[in-house]
């Protein structure tokens, strides 16, 4: 009787959260991606407005700051 809802229930909630911990994860890659690509471009803006030909730290610094 009884046992076979609650085991059922059980399984869907597990599915539940395996698809959430995906999901979740394939967000946190498309954040990470979309804030290594702003964080790279203000670099390069950073470098091209003080006119040099290769990045250095304080340029990705200033542009993680800007962010």
């Amino acid at each position: 009787g009884n046992g076979g809802a609650k085991g059922y229930k059980e399984v869907l909630c597990d599915n539940m959260r395996i698809i959430m911990k995906l999901r979740i994860r394939c967000l946190a890659c498309g954040v990470r991606k979309n804030f290594l690509e702003d964080g790279l471009r203000y670099s390069v803006t950073y470098i091209e407005h003080i006119k040099r030909k290769t990045g250095i730290a304080v340029a990705v610094v200033a542009a993680l700051k800007r962010q």
